[in-house]
């Protein structure tokens, strides 16, 4: 309707009488429209700054967490690193002893870490060990998994004899030694055994054959 009131006056006094309270009428209502539409414009307003404002908290409790999580997963991976280092050196030290203990293999002498490239890929044994007829290969891991074990096998013991070529025709010993194992430890080194390896336990900084019997 608008701000402009109808022409008038008319002549007839109780008609434009009527014509003016109708007119005002409809400009209370117009103003009431306005004030209920500005009150919910604000009341719009109010919850999206609210919503941004729990959004933002939100955002601020992720980034939070992110950092948080990201930083004990750093702690954790240079420990797990630590213990496993700990633990390739105590396999090293003992090996030469306990495969003539266990399997009666002499060993000349073991080492840490034997690398390279081989098709464009590269692979590293933890430990070795050799005599002039047969080669020991260890995978260590501070947490063994069954995975771990597959991709030992597929990697480097089948490869082997392509990856060292000086030891392409020497016997090869396999295993895996570890501190603990992601799941079931009995179906962890049953599932190694079952794949021919042997597997060492490092308990109290010692090690530990613990293929069963046979």
């Amino acid at each position: 309707m608008g701000d402009t009131p109808p022409t008038g006056p008319t002549g007839n006094e109780s008609h434009d009488k009527a014509i003016a309270e109708i007119w005002e009428l409809f400009k209370k209502s117009e103003a009431r429209q306005r004030e209920e539409a500005e009150a919910r414009r604000k009341e719009d307003d109010a919850r999206k700054k609210e919503a941004d404002a729990r959004q933002a908290r939100t955002d601020r409790q992720i980034d939070k967490m992110s950092k948080e999580i990201a930083r004990l997963s750093r702690k954790m991976s240079k420990e797990e690193g630590q213990w496993g280092r700990i633990a390739e050196s105590l396999v090293r030290g003992e090996l030469v002893a306990i495969m003539k203990e266990r399997f009666g293999i002499v060993l000349d002498d073991a080492a840490l870490r034997m690398g390279g490239m081989h098709d464009n890929r590269q692979w590293e044994i933890d430990v070795i060990g050799v005599n002039s007829d047969l080669v020991v290969i260890v995978e260590v891991k501070t947490t063994l998994s069954t995975s771990d074990t597959k991709e030992f096998i597929k990697n480097i013991v089948r490869r082997f004899p392509r990856l060292v070529k000086r030891h392409r025709n020497s016997k090869i010993y396999a295993g895996v030694a570890y501190v603990k194992t992601g799941s079931n430890e009995a179906n962890v080194v049953k599932h190694a055994e079952d794949n021919g390896l042997f597997v060492i336990k490092v308990i109290n900084k010692t090690n530990k054959i613990v293929n069963s019997a046979g």
